[in-house]
């Protein structure tokens, strides 16, 4: 798992591909996975029909800012507060470890502290990084998730979609 990159995503999409016989088909991505999407066209044109994206994320430096940094939202009071409850569990973490604060505008260390506790399976890192992403694009306020309380229903979900996420957003907006 150490050395997951889109590439090899992008390989394990064409990997699956050929053991289902398929020989080309529809490419469809959202947010982080129209990047991956991308990605997969770009390397293997010749077996898509097509692209669908939706709320591209290309992963630059100013969209994880826009995302990961308490700044991006100045001036709405609800998203502040969820910011603030999914940076409080990363401030923690870097009290524990003796490091200097946090600074809620680094997102590059909020999210490695983040990365580093999901990796080591913290239950609820990979909620509040789940919840925190799931909440800014749900626009039903009584859809949003409790980052606080997991939800057992979702917790494989969450799981995945943080582990592959925190890391690969480092990997992708740093390297």
């Amino acid at each position: 798992y150490a050395d997951i990159s889109l590439e090899q995503m992008s390989a394990d999409f064409e990997h699956v591909r050929e053991s289902l016989g398929i020989e080309r088909w529809l490419v469809f991505g959202g947010s982080w996975g129209s990047t991956l999407g991308l990605d997969y066209a770009l390397t293997n044109p010749s077996r898509c029909l097509g692209l669908i994206l939706r709320g591209i994320f290309l992963n630059t430096p100013d969209e994880f800012e826009a995302i990961y940094a308490r700044k991006s939202f100045a001036g709405n009071a609800r998203r502040l507060g969820e910011f603030d409850i999914f940076f409080e569990l990363a401030a923690d973490e870097a009290r524990r470890r003796g490091e200097a604060p946090l600074d809620p505008d680094d997102a590059r260390r909020f999210v490695q502290l983040y990365e580093d506790l999901i990796v080591s399976g913290d239950r609820m890192a990979i909620w509040r990084f789940y919840a925190f992403e799931n909440n800014l694009i749900e626009e039903d306020a009584t859809k949003l998730l409790d980052p606080r309380v997991v939800k057992e229903d979702e917790f494989a979900e969450a799981q995945s979609v943080s582990f592959f996420e925190a890391r690969l957003f480092l990997k992708g907006t740093y390297e």
